[in-house]
């Protein structure tokens, strides 16, 4: 019964936690409630998913947020760019390539990869953002400072 009641209280504070960031950082409920599947032409990547394919010569992940934000983490590989480049830069990629946008939340990447893919066919947006990405102890790349206590 103790650990039962350990679990539960766990699993509160956990909620807790998610709920409270969610509320902080605005990511409710645009990016939780409206990326429950593709958008209109585009369609999204799961953290579990991209996870997979990291290092892949296959797959460009383009990280739209502000440089300040980028150099605190990003996934593994992005590269930062500003948002209003991307048209230019997706109409010299091959359509072969897989493009994914990452941004906070998740919602401006869903809004841009609409827009977007009249530029390049195969492009996605990361679920969740750097949000939902961090939670699951994915490939993120932090500045060494932020490593050693």
């Amino acid at each position: 019964m103790r650990i039962q009641g350990v679990l539960l209280y766990t699993v509160l504070f956990a909620a807790a936690v998610f709920l409270g960031f969610i509320l902080l950082f605005g990511c409710f409920p645009e990016s939780v409630v409206s990326m429950g599947g593709p958008t209109e032409k585009g369609t999204y990547i799961t953290p579990t998913e991209l996870s997979k394919k990291i290092g892949s010569s296959d797959v460009i992940v383009y990280d739209i947020r502000p440089p300040s934000e980028f150099t605190k983490s990003h996934v593994s590989g992005a590269i930062n760019v500003d948002s209003a480049n991307l048209p230019e830069i997706l109409s010299n990629l091959s359509d072969s390539k897989e493009v994914v946008i990452v941004c906070t939340c998740g919602v401006k990447a869903s809004e841009q990869a609409k827009k977007l893919v009249s530029y390049h066919r195969n492009i996605k947006y990361l679920y969740g953002g750097m949000a939902y990405w961090s939670t699951l102890d994915n490939l993120i790349i932090r500045p060494l400072w932020q490593l050693c206590p």
